[in-house]
């Protein structure tokens, strides 16, 4: 006869999978949601409650039924944080406890370890849950106290497990602990999701906030036979799969009707065992040819998303990516490695179903800049376009966790290049859910909104980008653009002057700095607010926003869009090849004190840019993201808005040029041409950086080397080259000695910006000479070479410079062998040799 088991007032999921195990046990199971117990008669009673009520008076309404009964009740016992929940179950313990001692009923309690998992809520997950919702959410992992509190965490799957296997295993009267032997600190565990994440997600200590109350060990002995099957590391990261829905729309495809013309072909009759063979052969064939049906559809699907997405058509490529998913779906079950294809087309296909709200804002714009009627916008769209890049990023995460566990085998290389198109997909829909969250603000729904956007000369390079020789205010409502103004940078000379750089006024000894020059800051987010301030004053208006381009994105616009014209300098054709000639022709030729023609020129360009940019049809819309993504990457863009949570998103994509933290190394190259006629196209640089320790105690030293070779003549419009060179360090980085080609120069200062230590001087470059600069310095304490176990440095390269030379040379300690990716292996050393495109970083492992 089958024992009875009857489920008593636990929650719906967890009574679930419950009854489903033991069911496969060979149990008759019955539930009991709600109210008094049933009549029928039950070998054992499970109480499951989280209710505190049904903790208290359900227990007690269960041990009478087991005690008339003669049942066997086993009590459920969780780790949560509510006192009164933790009173509630304290009061049923101890009407157990008394049944148990009188012998007026079989008890058994089973105290769960911290459940995590699928379905269970977070807040029950304690300082776990914290942690996945800050992971999920894109923010720093918060560590509280020394993130040394611990918890012994029992996956769900395993806790189902233990408490079907008490039913046939506990004792009565036994008190049993279901849970792991050994607990997990937070910080392991926030580390373990550091790693998940690719490192995209700080861990932040708060020592001054306690953590939750330490619980200590689960009480109660082992339970015969239970073992804890599910890894840490899987059960975290079947959360992450979870997190959002792994569903698809059933697509229905028509199939084209073919006609063929009939043909009168006297076909052999087969014999009875001729088709037995082809039977069999098809039957043992038919599993490979269901697997190459779908591999066959999701692949022509997949394309065909790409090829729609590319040309805008967003109710292909939804139809397409939703297909594809469906396809891939079914293979997943076989092989578990396409499904980071199948997060991947569910990401396309959320991106799909709301495409048509970017390409109509990007039209109003158009149309409002050629004066045409726009098409409104409402809150509703914006908020579904947000909700739909947040899935997106959530399945385009999901991808990027699927394919990282794919290590060896034939297709770890194709992963391991999926893992960096995933990581760039997760950023562009990070930052597009932020702008969409943002963007009836941003467009000017809810009253008038301005931008500037500055036209910096990146031939004569600054820290920001390039010389600032005109800028235009942009202004927005309803979704159009209201107006479009340039300005003279040099208009604002006799306006609010900004307070000079450090650096700068240490070496040139101007204690303001004009509009114009105000962008010398190598924080851009420092230079737009400044620049902002005086535009603010000095025009009486608001500024929302400030976007910075330098010379290298026009060069890249022009590629996409092809040639412009320019009327006021003759009908001048300028096109992506000839971009620099004629603008260092045009800026630098004739040139003197007091010339207009500079910012004229910057400001003609800019205008003829504008115009081409808000004339573009929608289908070089593709060919304008890709350039201004690129531009992003490369520094080419940089982005500042007053907006918080905007600039926070700008900030974490690295894209609002600010200097970046790190705990690591850093290094952050600036040059500032300071020469009149002086034009930087042809002066090249390159730059070198080692780190080694000089001595047996492992203290780090770096030594930067910077040089110049500058190709221009005596002749216009080169000349010697005038530059104040910032080099950023980590704080407290204590500069040892300079040297100019190779005499020791003692002119160099040291000051700070944006929590860095700089090294700067002023020097000048001769024409038809290479120049180069050392720096050597000490790191501070922490980059010991002998204490570390691994080192991480961070270069950030300077907007408007096109992808300097640039080598890397790390040397360890004696008894230390170093690893690293992208590096080679050099006189028992490391060496990185490339270009600055973007910023790079290293981590290097000691042993």
């Amino acid at each position: 006869m089958k024992q009875t088991v009857l489920l008593a007032y636990g929650e719906k999921e967890f009574t679930k999978r419950i009854k489903s195990v033991l069911e496969k046990k060979n149990y008759t199971t019955a539930v009991l949601r709600e109210g008094l117990p049933p009549h029928a008669q039950y070998n054992t009673i499970i109480q499951l409650a989280h209710d505190p009520t049904d903790i208290t008076e359900g227990t007690r309404l269960l041990l009478g039924k087991a005690k008339k009964d003669r049942s066997r009740l086993i009590f459920v016992n969780y780790r949560l944080d509510e006192k009164v929940q933790e009173d509630a179950s304290r009061f049923a313990q101890t009407l157990i406890e008394e049944a148990h001692r009188k012998n007026e009923a079989e008890t058994v309690i089973l105290n769960l370890g911290r459940l995590y998992g699928p379905g269970i809520a977070i807040k029950d997950s304690g300082a776990l849950g914290h942690l996945i919702t800050e992971f999920s959410d894109g923010n720093v992992l918060t560590l509280y106290g020394e993130g040394r509190d611990s918890d012994y965490y029992l996956f769900i799957d395993d806790a189902v497990e233990g408490v079907a296997l008490a039913v046939g295993q506990a004792e009565p009267g036994g008190i049993y602990a279901l849970s792991p032997s050994i607990a997990t600190t937070s910080e392991a565990a926030a580390k373990l999701l550091y790693e998940l994440g690719g490192g995209r997600h700080e861990i932040s200590l708060h020592r001054g906030i306690s953590a939750l109350v330490q619980k200590g060990e689960v009480p109660g002995k082992p339970l015969p036979e239970f073992k804890i099957k599910t890894p840490f590391h899987d059960g975290i990261l079947s959360i992450l799969r979870n997190a959002s829905p792994r569903t698809s729309p059933s697509v229905h495809l028509p199939f084209p009707r073919v006609h063929l013309p009939e043909l009168h072909i006297k076909l052999p009759h087969p014999s009875s065992r001729a088709l037995k063979i082809a039977g069999i052969i098809l039957l043992l064939l038919s599993p490979f040819i269901y697997l190459g049906g779908e591999l066959g559809l999701s692949a022509y699907q997949l394309n065909r998303t790409k090829e729609a997405l590319g040309a805008l058509d967003f109710p292909t490529a939804q139809a397409a990516s939703s297909s594809a998913a469906a396809s891939l779906a079914r293979l997943g079950k076989i092989f578990p490695t396409v499904q980071a294809f199948e997060e991947t087309a569910l990401a396309a296909s959320d991106l799909s179903s709301q495409g048509s709200v970017i390409t109509t804002a990007l039209e109003n714009l158009a149309k409002s800049h050629r004066g045409e009627g726009t098409t409104s916008q409402t809150p509703e769209e914006f908020h579904s376009l947000s909700a739909a890049l947040s899935s997106a990023e959530q399945h385009l995460s999901l991808a990027w966790l699927e394919a990282k566990q794919v290590t060896s085998g034939p297709l770890a290389g194709i992963f391991e290049k999926l893992q960096g198109y995933l990581e760039e997909g997760i950023k562009v829909t990070q930052l597009g859910s932020a702008f969409a969250g943002d963007a009836e603000d941003l467009l000017g729904y809810r009253g008038g909104r301005s931008y500037l956007i500055l036209f910096q000369n990146s031939t004569e390079i600054r820290s920001g980008g390039g010389f600032l020789g005109s800028l235009a205010q942009l202004t927005l409502e309803n979704g159009g653009i209201k107006n479009l103004a340039f300005f003279d940078s040099y208009q604002f000379d006799n306006a609010t002057k900004a307070p000079t750089e450090t650096a700068a006024k240490a070496l040139r000894g101007n204690a303001t700095s004009l509009l114009r020059e105000a962008n010398i800051n190598a924080s851009f987010p420092v230079s737009a607010d400044e620049i902002a301030g005086i535009f603010e004053k000095a025009q009486t208006t608001q500024i929302q926003g400030v976007a910075g381009t330098t010379l290298v994105f026009a060069q890249d616009l022009l590629r996409a869009t092809g040639s412009i014209t320019l009327p006021s300098f003759g009908g001048e054709v300028v096109t992506a090849d000839n971009l620099f000639e004629v603008t260092t022709a045009e800026v630098e030729k004739n040139f003197f004190p007091g010339s207009t023609k500079k910012e004229r020129f910057m400001q003609a360009l800019g205008e003829a840019l504008l115009g081409r940019l808000f004339s573009l049809p929608s289908s070089q819309y593709s060919q304008l993201a890709k350039a201004a993504w690129s531009a992003l990457e490369q520094k080419n863009i940089l982005l500042y808005f007053k907006d918080v949570q905007l600039s926070q998103a700008l900030g974490q994509a690295n894209f609002d040029g600010a200097i970046q933290k790190t705990d690591g190394d850093f290094l952050g190259v600036f040059d500032n041409a300071a020469g009149g006629k002086v034009n930087g196209i042809w002066v090249e640089r390159k730059i070198a950086y080692r780190v080694f320790s000089p001595s047996r105690t492992g203290a780090a030293q770096a030594e930067l080397t910077v040089t110049w070779n500058h190709t221009g003549t005596n002749a216009w419009p080169a000349k010697s080259y005038s530059n104040l060179l910032l080099a950023l360090a980590p704080s407290g980085s204590k500069l040892l000695g300079a040297k100019l080609n190779g005499k020791t120069y003692n002119k160099a200062v040291t000051f700070s910006e944006s929590g860095k230590t700089g090294f700067a001087v002023y020097i000048t470059i001769p024409y038809q000479t290479e120049t180069t600069l050392v720096f050597t310095y000490k790191l501070p304490e922490k980059f010991n070479l002998d204490q570390l176990s691994s080192y991480h440095l961070l270069i950030q390269k300077q907007p408007g410079t096109l992808a300097d030379p640039f080598t890397f040379t790390f040397e360890p300690t004696i008894g230390k062998t170093a690893t690293g990716d992208n590096l080679q292996n050099k006189n028992g050393g490391l060496i990185f040799e490339g270009n600055l495109e973007k910023d790079l970083s290293f981590t290097i492992n000691l042993k």
